[in-house]
């Protein structure tokens, strides 16, 4: 997402998450799904895209950021 990171652009990175996670659960042929990366603090993101980042479920500091809830939401069966 550009940077720096707005509320709304966090919320939307959230949807998206929940979105593509909710998609891919809808296939029992699904055995993983990965995420390249953990927090944003080690995230291959920014060094590929110039002005871009925050690309992960955990912020710099491993806290959760909305995306985190919304992958919890979409495995629970959450909609």
């Amino acid at each position: 997402m550009p940077m720096p990171v707005t509320p709304e652009a966090l919320s939307e990175q959230a949807k998206n998450y929940h979105q593509l996670l909710k998609i891919a659960l809808e296939f029992p042929q699904l055995r993983s799904w990965t995420i390249w990366g953990f927090s944003d603090r080690h995230s291959w993101v920014p060094r590929a895209f110039k002005g871009y980042g925050s690309a992960l479920p955990w912020e710099e500091n491993c806290q959760a950021k909305p995306a985190r809830a919304a992958l919890r939401d979409a495995l629970r069966g959450g909609g």
